[in-house]
């Protein structure tokens, strides 16, 4: 799917709320010394765009649980523990040919 600049438009004032939010966070840096949306927008560079709009909070997010997990937690002895350690970036040995 092509983006287009209406589309995006649009798209951030459904998710802003208004155009005066709209307005805002088009002309406010990302971060400083960065460039702000409308920058990104100007530069044709809409996926970099669409993921700032999609970062950006709008007090309307609603967050779910996760499901529960079936996995159990098991203790495992120490000895285990570090044998897979070791084996995952085994010693350097200064005698080894």
């Amino acid at each position: 799917m092509e983006e287009n600049p209406a589309s995006l438009m649009s798209e951030a004032l459904q998710r802003l709320g208004s155009q005066e939010a709209l307005n805002t966070w088009l002309l406010t840096p990302v971060s400083p010394g960065v460039k702000s949306p409308i920058d990104y927008l100007n530069e044709r560079q809409y996926t970099i765009f669409h993921g700032f709009l999609l970062q950006t909070r709008t007090g309307r997010e609603r967050f779910y649980p996760l499901p529960p997990s079936n996995r159990v937690h098991q203790e495992r002895p120490r000895v285990e523990f570090e044998d897979a350690l070791e084996r995952l970036r085994p010693r350097a040995w200064i005698n080894e040919n």
